[in-house]
Formats: structure tokens, sequence, C-alpha cells
């Protein structure tokens, strides 16, 4: 696979904190959980991409620009007995067509943080309209291991979250 230099974008290099014990049947029975979380948190991002499945790869159609989505895996992490770090990045080549044989998803991310100087974000993805998944992201540049403080403010959001379940 040859990729333009030109064309290849560094996506996120974000670290993913997931908790073991999140389990998003807690919280079936909320019909927008972003709703509800509006008057408690800071929103500091809300968009919609769509991610296109196939034979050839994972696609990705972001702001009307289609992407060919190189991942790069890294080994998980356990911080404690409760947080998994996902320090994977995804790389987006520029791409121009979709392969005939696809399956396509529409997801929309929700990303809040309790003060606008916090370090993690909240992220809340929908798939198709239902929630999806709920994770935690910090940038790797700033921080690249889980410590107290990113503990404590992870701790605070899934207090706000135990609330209006």
């Amino acid at each position: 696979m040859k990729i333009g230099l030109n064309s290849l974008h560094i996506y996120r290099i974000m670290m993913k904190i997931y908790i073991k014990n999140l389990y998003l049947n807690n919280y079936k029975n909320l019909n927008k959980l972003d709703d509800k979380l509006d008057n408690k948190l800071l929103l500091t991002k809300t968009f919609t991409y769509k991610d296109v499945y196939s034979t050839e790869g994972l696609f990705r159609i972001k702001k009307n620009v289609l992407y060919k989505l190189i991942p790069i895996d890294r080994a998980l992490e356990n911080y404690e007995s409760n947080y998994i770090i996902d320090k994977s990045e995804l790389l987006y080549n520029t791409s121009y067509y979709i392969p005939y044989e696809h399956f396509l998803y529409n997801y929309k991310q929700i990303e809040y943080k309790l003060d606008k100087n916090e370090l993690v974000s909240l992220v809340i993805l929908y798939e198709n309209n239902k929630l999806y998944n709920i994770y935690f992201t910090i940038d790797n540049k700033k921080y690249d291991k889980m410590n107290k403080i990113i503990q404590n403010e992870i701790d605070t959001f899934l207090s706000i979250l135990n609330n209006i379940k």
C-alpha cells in the first residue's frame, strides 16, 4: 500500500480510558444521555461521521471528506483494577472511492468536560441513534500515563453518570 505524504493525516493521539464495570445496559432506559448531561457538564464538541467497513479496510466520512483509516494498535494497559488504557492511534489517508461491498454505520460523538481547564473528556458515542459507547479521553502529548488527578476527574464523571441513570 502506497501512502502519499500530502494526504496522510494523524487524527487522534488521544489516550482512551475505558471503565471495566461501566455497562451500557445500565443506561438503556435513557432516551438521550446527552440531554441529561447538558446542564451538569461543559459540552465541548459534537460531531457526526460515518464509518464504512469493507474487505478493503475501514473508511470514514467526516465533513464530506472520505478517508481510509490506518489503525496503529497498541497493547491495552490495565490501571489498578477498574481502568483499561488504549493508546492506539488512527492515521487518516484521503481516499476517493468507497468499495462496492460495504457496511455503513452512522455515528454521533459528543464530548464533555467538567470545566474548560480539565484534562479529561467524557465521550458518548451513538451508533445509528443508539447509545454505543462511553469512554474517556486525554491528550497523549500531555499525559501518557494514568495518575490520581486523571482518576479523580473520571470518578467525578462517573458519579454524575450514576446520579442520572
